[in-house]
């Protein structure tokens, strides 16, 4: 099944530019059914050791991009090496790794994407996924 037939997201890129280290930081992203049938989705961050810079950041113009890398580079986790990233728990505000949550036919769900920056780093590149997937 092609997910992309079944959830949208609102955005695929939550960038919280530059900020000072210790601090906590949330995004909303904005999760839609888009079939007529209920959804049992699972979102999780990532558990990959680093990224293909070409795949994440190629797409957009580097002068706009928070920091510079080479061709071919690869990024590491950021949730790897700092434990991070969380999801907020819609309904009881719990910063959680995962979350399965069931989503109505044709409805969103609204999550909280929350990073609390490295205490320990002055300067650092902060760069993580979201796996979503569906349950049978």
């Amino acid at each position: 099944m092609d997910i992309n037939r079944v959830l949208q997201v609102d955005s695929n890129v939550i960038n919280y530019g530059q900020f000072i280290c210790g601090k906590i930081l949330g995004s909303t992203l904005m999760l839609t059914n888009i079939s007529d049938e209920h959804q049992i989705v699972t979102m999780a961050m990532s558990n990959a050791h680093s990224y293909n810079c070409d795949e994440i950041f190629g797409q957009y113009n580097r002068d706009e991009l928070p920091f510079q890398y080479e061709d071919g580079c690869q990024i590491k986790n950021s949730e790897m090496e700092h434990n991070c990233w969380f999801i907020e728990n819609p309904k009881n505000k719990e910063l959680m790794k995962e979350i399965t949550v069931k989503i109505e036919p044709n409805a969103q769900q609204e999550f909280i994407i929350v990073v609390k920056a490295p205490k320990n780093k002055l300067q650092s590149k902060i760069v993580s996924f979201i796996d979503v997937t569906i349950l049978d």
